[in-house]
């Protein structure tokens, strides 16, 4: 049996770069070479080599967790966002449905429901053989919400809007939802984590009890290596900010993540151009580490639904992942490329750096910041300098009878969807 090493000579440092000045054809070498995206503040080198790269020994499961929680595999929950504007029984049947056809996790809100139509909403559930977070609104959502969770072995959250739930979502995938970027996203999730864990701490909750009642949901932006870097960022700084406060138990600086993709870069004029782009995006969130997955129908926010054809292709790509491309069975697959390892770096500096000015009270200049982003993601699109098939090049050229809703409001102004909010002429 030969020796891989031996048959095959390891190019060097200079091999490369003159193979690469060769292939740019006359190109900068230095301009090229850097990967620079303002609209993410953030910029990084196109090539690396393991003689001039160094990698911290680092394992999954140990350490800042920056390569995850887990340390037997990769796998995560499908989610399926049940529409909250649907009757009770309407509710029940999209669940229903969703778990016959792949999801593992449900999203449920029991709104304004009386204590019966929350009972039909969770009608034939199997929540022991799932996981769920139900959003109460009063006492007695919360005590039925209760009595569910408890036949459960912490399968089963329950959030509040009002205080009433122990258990917090960090909801900072409003800041991509309203044309901010991942480094604003992952520095106001860290800041309102910290809020609220400080506060938990100060209300007589220990730390480790503090830590286990929040979890947060991020959205999945377009841009792949830089999606996959920031949930392993998130992981890293959360552990640190958890360590400060002493924590008895280790996993209590385990950071539980959710992500959902977004509709910023959506088409619903291209439709199917949104499969791609979805199936990118789950991966970069499977690669990444999250513990829950939700990619969301590409049409829910047009006016014109097919919700059993786009919800099934929704769970399908999670499913496809997993069941046909594996990416379950291994931990932390990206861990060690030298381009992920130094965007996660680099990410990691500008997170820190933002976090820091919203600790020290710079909300107000945060906002600010954020929709200055959203100005120059649609001048982008406008000027056509971001590319988006289907929105602003290559038209289809088949008519598609659809539109968007109108802009739903978020704590940052209104959310972004590039197709109804930049004028393009194609």
């Amino acid at each position: 049996m030969s020796d891989f090493f031996k048959d095959f000579t390891i190019p060097s440092l200079k091999d490369w770069q003159a193979k690469i000045t060769k292939d740019l054809k006359g190109k900068d070498f230095e301009e090229s070479m850097t990967n620079n995206y303002p609209l993410e503040e953030i910029s990084y080198n196109a090539n690396y080599h393991y003689s001039t790269s160094q990698v911290e020994e680092e394992y999954p499961g140990t350490g800042d967790y920056k390569r995850g929680g887990r340390f037997d595999q990769n796998s995560w929950e499908i989610m399926a966002e049940v529409p909250s504007d649907l009757d009770a029984k309407a509710q029940n049947t999209y669940a229903l449905n969703a778990l016959m056809k792949g999801n593992t996790a449900l999203r449920l809100d029991f709104g304004n429901f009386s204590l019966e139509e929350c009972k039909t909403v969770v009608e034939n559930i199997g929540f022991e053989h799932i996981h769920a977070f139900i959003t109460v609104n009063n006492e007695e959502q919360f005590s039925f919400a209760q009595e569910i969770a408890n036949q459960t072995e912490n399968k089963v959250r329950i959030l509040s809007k009002n205080s009433v739930a122990k258990n917090i979502c960090i909801d900072a995938r409003e800041v991509l939802v309203s044309g901010g970027n991942s480094t604003q996203e992952i520095a106001y999730a860290l800041h309102r984590g910290h809020e609220e864990l400080h506060l938990l701490i100060e209300n007589g909750v220990s730390v480790d009890n503090a830590a286990a009642c929040i979890h947060f949901k991020l959205g999945i932006g377009n841009l792949y290596f830089l999606e996959i870097a920031k949930f392993r960022v998130l992981r890293k700084l959360w552990s640190f900010i958890v360590e400060q406060y002493q924590p008895e138990h280790a996993c209590s600086k385990v950071a539980t993540i959710e992500a959902q993709s977004i509709d910023v870069n959506k088409s619903v004029k291209d439709p199917y151009t949104n499969l791609l782009r979805l199936t990118t995006e789950c991966l970069s969130a499977a690669v990444g580490g999250a513990d829950f997955i939700v990619v969301r129908p590409y049409d829910q926010r047009a006016t014109q639904k097919r919700p059993e054809f786009t919800q099934r292709m929704a769970n399908n790509i999670s499913l496809i992942l997993k069941e046909e491309s594996y990416i379950d069975k291994v931990i932390d697959p990206a861990g060690g490329a030298y381009a992920l390892e130094a965007i996660t770096e680099v990410l990691e500096k500008n997170v820190w750096k933002r976090f820091q000015a919203l600790e020290n009270g710079e909300m107000d200049t945060f906002v600010a910041d954020v929709n200055a982003i959203r100005a120059q993601r649609i001048a982008s699109v406008e000027a056509k300098k971001n590319t988006l098939i289907g929105i602003n090049k290559f038209p289809n050229i088949t008519d598609e009878d659809n539109t968007w809703q109108a802009a739903e409001k978020t704590v940052f102004g209104s959310e972004l969807i590039l197709e109804r909010d930049a004028k393009v002429e194609l």
